[in-house]
């Protein structure tokens, strides 16, 4: 990328001498107008007074383009916060813009002195030629413009043969500079910021499994439909980076609502039974029912904390995230429900509002992996579904202890 910086532009006008009036020129400092009236020699002085003063303009300009660097450095390799960075970024521009303006002031301030003291020299001198100094300045303009360079010690070229009131800041520092605060500042395509704490809406869908104790899932009268077993989870999440910024450890904590819904296979389904005196759960298969849904489900209130290693390279959910931790919920309510065709070809609905002797609590671990905002995660409870002691009976009546609940989900995180 090149930009041109235009420091100062000068126009030259020329004209004869009339009554009251001068040749003059004509320095336009970024919108101040300066006329003065000088001969060949204090044009001379002058052009070269205001180029030393440009020059310190350019290097005005370049501090500025340098401590800018810096500090986007800083802020890209964490060493700072955005605020901070901001900070400084905004103090570096009011020391630059305050000395351009004393720079200014004193272009204008040498300017009118300049002009002030030619027009009075003018008034009485002539050159050995015999020319008055307005006719010298008129055949020195008029080479000017034709494109002649004036014999001074400021010559019209710069170091490098370029208009001297104009420089080119297409250096490979500038072209960094621009590219950083681009990069930086785009926020359109920041979906969140570098605050070290943010607020993060989870929505995942997914499937549940049962696990025996032998790290199996069911067969037989309790094999679940996993295509239609589904979980909804719905969170309401923190994610506080650890540590100093540019750290990619977070903690992510909060509250959120899952449901889960279990549907088995076949003409099966689960009850409570009666087991010699002993209220118990069942996997009960009934040939004489053709059921078209067998199912129970589940609302828990849940709190889950995980650590997570955030890759993003700005702001956070914005690349590649892994995480791990646990979380702790109480069910709210459960129920149970099957729908079958009767002898008569009826439909028929039932629907229970029970617990089925299942546990009250849940507890255990999680894992997810992710990149931006989409999310992959596993979770499996440590302890038990159902209540220790009833239940649920396999098809012999041969109680199935430890029958933990394991389910996979994907979504997203806002």
């Amino acid at each position: 990328m090149k930009k041109t910086v235009v420091i100062a532009a000068i126009s030259i006008a020329a004209s004869l001498s009339l009554a009251g009036q001068k040749d003059t020129v004509v320095v336009d400092m970024n919108g101040t107008r300066v006329e003065m009236v000088p001969n060949g020699e204090d044009l001379a002085t002058m052009l070269q007074e205001i180029q030393m003063k440009t020059r310190e303009i350019q290097k005005v300009i370049s501090e500025q383009n340098t401590k800018m660097s810096a500090v986007n450095k800083q802020f890209k390799e964490g060493k700072i916060s955005q605020d901070e960075a901001q900070k400084q970024r905004d103090k570096i521009v009011e020391q630059t813009e305050k000395r351009l303006e004393e720079l200014e002031a004193e272009i204008e301030v040498a300017g009118k002195n300049y002009s002030e003291a030619v027009t009075n020299k003018n008034k009485t001198t002539t050159n050995k030629s015999g020319e008055t100094f307005e006719e010298q300045w008129l055949a020195e303009a008029k080479s000017y413009e034709e494109g002649s360079a004036m014999e001074s010690p400021a010559n019209i070229e710069g170091d490098e043969g370029s208009d001297w009131f104009e420089f080119d800041s297409d250096s490979d520092e500038i072209e960094d500079l621009e590219f950083d605060w681009e990069d930086e500042f785009d926020w359109d395509k920041k979906k969140k910021n570098d605050n070290t704490t943010n607020f993060v809406l989870d929505f995942h869908g997914g499937w549940n499994f049962l696990i025996d104790q032998d790290g199996n899932t069911l067969a037989d009268n309790g094999e679940l439909d996993y295509y239609s077993s589904n979980v909804w989870d719905l969170g309401f999440n923190w994610k506080t980076r650890l540590g100093a910024p540019g750290n990619k450890l977070y903690v992510k904590y909060g509250f959120g609502f899952s449901w889960h819904d279990w549907k088995l296979r076949g003409n099966n389904y689960l009850s409570k039974v009666d087991n010699g005196g002993d209220q118990r759960v069942a996997f009960i298969n009934d040939p004489s029912l053709n059921i078209q849904d067998s199912e129970w489900s589940m609302c828990y209130l849940n709190v889950p904390l995980m650590f997570q290693l955030d890759l993003s390279d700005k702001g956070m959910d914005n690349g590649f995230t892994l995480g791990v931790g646990g979380y702790g919920g109480i069910r709210l309510g459960s129920k149970s429900e099957i729908e079958y065709i009767d002898s008569f070809n009826d439909d028929v609905s039932q629907e229970t509002s029970g617990n089925l002797y299942t546990n009250s609590l849940r507890y255990g671990l999680m894992g997810q992996i992710g990149f931006n905002s989409f999310k992959i995660t596993a979770q499996y409870d440590l302890n038990p579904l159902f209540r220790d002691g009833y239940g649920p009976l396999d098809a012999a009546g041969n109680e199935i202890s430890s029958l933990n609940n394991m389910n996979v989900t994907i979504g997203f995180s806002f």
